[in-house]
């Protein structure tokens, strides 16, 4: 069984693997949708090479299944979710911190440390955002 998964409007897409009896989500889907990358697969190689125990343990952590996609049935690595909990606590922990520094750092400042000006350094998708709200 493939299912499509939406992730803040975003599409995942995930199988079923019986033998294991757990719901895999395609990794390079996820890598897109939380990095915002244009191209997901060279940013997980590029991950990879940089840290070689995860290189090594790939295959284990990341099985390839067989995922329906418009073209037929294709072999993609794929995760489950197995500590997805844990990570998204620790994940608004993170941001909640940064928040807090951020406006903090804006009160002692009396600035904006995000504005209209120094927006290049975010991605092409988050730029196309900024222009809509205009």
């Amino acid at each position: 069984m493939s299912n499509i998964k939406l992730f803040e409007e975003k599409r995942i897409r995930s199988v079923w693997n019986e033998a294991d009896k757990k719901m895999f989500f395609v990794v390079e889907d996820v890598v897109r949708i939380l990095t915002d990358s244009v191209n997901p697969k060279d940013y997980i190689k590029k991950l990879k090479k940089r840290d070689p125990e995860l290189s090594k343990g790939w295959g284990q952590i990341v099985p390839t299944l067989a995922v329906d996609t418009p073209g037929g049935k294709q072999k993609m690595s794929c995760a489950n979710a197995l500590g997805f909990p844990e990570n998204e606590q620790a994940a608004v922990e993170g941001g909640t911190v940064a928040g807090n520094a951020r406006k903090e750092l804006e009160k002692k400042s009396g600035r904006q440390v995000v504005t209209s000006q120094n927006y290049k350094s975010l991605s092409e998708k988050k730029v196309r955002q900024l222009r809509k709200k205009k």
